[in-house]
């Protein structure tokens, strides 16, 4: 199932910003395995459209959304989307996840303070859906993201949106 709604800004950009969103509120169906992603298009200097997706048999009853919208230029701010897809395949569910990334040529003078909030999750209905994420190893040239869950948890995949900041 696919989703969309257009968000429109309380006041336009200059140019259009960098957009990052993320997962706030969710209720699925039980019996079915727990498949979203949230993710944005159409940006410009007035709005954007988010979707909240889902896919196979998941059933989603509700969803809610954050974003947050900065200026495309602005110095010293740096954000991106990561998951476990960029360590390994979905169909190897494993519980700890964690990939080294920079910043993008971002020059942070100082450890910037990090943000992250899940933007996309796969996890089978049998067992219990349990997340967990954290960066780690924070610097002004990078960190370590970490996505972990446990005990019978069967996580195919997930994805977080990640933003740094002076």
């Amino acid at each position: 199932m696919e989703t969309s709604r257009r968000i429109y800004f309380g006041r336009p950009f200059i140019n259009p910003p960098k957009v990052i969103v993320f997962l706030r509120q969710l209720d699925m169906e039980q019996g079915r395995n727990c498949r979203v992603v949230t993710k944005v298009s159409d940006i410009d200097v007035s709005s954007f459209n988010i979707h909240i997706n889902t896919w196979g048999d998941s059933i989603l009853y509700l969803a809610v959304a954050g974003w947050i919208a900065y200026p495309s230029d602005r110095p010293y701010v740096f954000s991106c989307t990561v998951g476990t897809k960029d360590v390994r395949p979905s169909n190897e569910p494993q519980h700890l996840n964690s990939k080294s990334i920079g910043f993008g040529g971002v020059q942070f003078w100082r450890t910037p303070s990090v943000f992250m909030a899940i933007n996309s999750l796969d996890f089978d209905h049998r067992a219990n859906l349990r997340i967990k994420v954290r960066a780690k190893n924070v610097s002004p040239t990078g960190l370590t993201w970490h996505m972990k869950s446990w005990g019978d948890s069967i996580f195919y995949s997930g994805g977080v949106s990640i933003l740094a900041v002076i």
